[in-house]
């Protein structure tokens, strides 16, 4: 009954324009990737005190184990493209849009591997020429980072299988609840005639070239698709450039690397730029991150804190570097401080 529901609610949507997050920098520009459901089964739909929280975020990446079939699939060994884990998304989403609609969604699409409890996988098998096949022409399959095994991969060496994933995020568009992707794996190619994620797939030249140029163009297609919405690349794609693109990057932390990391995304004129912190954004890495924040720079926490909701204001120039000290100061008088040598950092917040 619940599934019913679900799937009521993703075909009554109206279409909306994909959105991309508020770049204002009145407050902590915050968003959060949400991994709920990885580990444990959780209630589903989610409460509306969660929906409520997630609510206040610029941005939410809404992942995989959303909904019930993530853990079904990877625990129980029962995996069905009909359980569809994109239903389970779009549910969410549009509960997050009818508290604030200005929030911008973010669907978990891997731009390599097809997950078997997507309805996504159960249409790429109804053609399964568009899958890729290995150099004896099996099926290739890979192992996800969580160790899901068995994954099939799109051949985007052809435009028929681009063209798919494409429609695909088209549907999610087109509920007026998603407004942009998350394209794990962007950074992935067939590098000598191997594509690998822990297992590896053997290919013929030629392919393998199809499919690294092939993926590579996707990504600017997802782009130009979403308008003003967000594709999320990991940082590291060196050949994702241009002022449309959105690079994430992790561990940021109190330290010199850090901040060079963010500066640098900056310099390449990212269009959005992610700093992933830990599991906790301790006032420290909040402080690092306010040495380089600028509009459409954002900062990745799993856990809303009140902090948040302080008065911040444009900064007044970039972060002064005196010795290992960084400090910044910002309109609404807040100011911040980080030693990186000491990996410490301390925010002193305007009245």
């Amino acid at each position: 009954m619940m599934l019913i529901s679900v799937v009521c609610l993703f075909a009554l949507s109206l279409t909306a324009a994909p959105i991309g997050p508020d770049t204002s920098l009145d407050t902590v520009p915050v968003m959060i990737h949400s991994f709920y459901g990885k580990h444990d089964s959780v209630p589903w739909p989610r409460s509306q005190a969660d929906l409520e929280i997630l609510a206040k975020y610029r941005q939410v990446v809404i992942e995989k184990f959303e909904g019930p079939c993530w853990l079904e699939c990877y625990q129980h060994n029962n995996c069905s493209s009909s359980c569809g884990t994109e239903d389970y998304i779009v549910g969410t989403a549009q509960g997050i849009k009818k508290i604030n609609p200005n929030v911008s969604i973010t669907f978990y699409l891997n731009s390599v591997m097809s997950f078997p409890m997507y309805h996504y996988d159960a249409l790429l098998y109804k053609n399964v020429s568009l899958l890729l096949h290995d150099k004896t022409g099996k099926i290739g399959k890979l192992q996800n980072d969580a160790g899901m095994k068995n994954l099939s991969v799109p051949d985007f060496g052809q435009e028929g299988a681009r063209q798919l994933h494409l429609a695909e995020i088209k549907k999610y568009m087109d509920t007026g609840a998603i407004d942009g992707i998350f394209s794990d794996k962007a950074v992935k190619s067939a590098s000598k005639d191997q594509l690998c994620n822990h297992d590896c797939i053997d290919l013929t030249d030629d392919v393998a070239t199809a499919w690294s140029n092939g993926h590579q163009q996707l990504m600017y297609d997802v782009q130009e698709l979403l308008g003003e919405g967000v594709n999320m690349v990991k940082g590291g794609c060196d050949w994702y450039q241009g002022n449309r693109t959105s690079i994430y990057t992790e561990n940021l932390s109190p330290n010199q690397d850090s901040i060079d990391k963010i500066l640098a995304f900056q310099k390449a004129g990212h269009r959005f730029v992610y700093a992933y912190a830990g599991k906790n954004c301790e006032e420290e890495v909040i402080a690092t991150f306010l040495m380089v924040v600028e509009e459409g720079t954002f900062i990745n926490c799993y856990k809303w804190d009140p902090m948040f909701e302080k008065a911040l204001g444009a900064p007044v120039g970039p972060a002064k570097k005196s010795g290992n000290v960084y400090t910044r100061s910002f309109a609404s008088g807040t100011t911040a401080t980080v030693d990186v040598k000491k990996n410490t950092g301390s925010i002193t917040w305007a009245s």
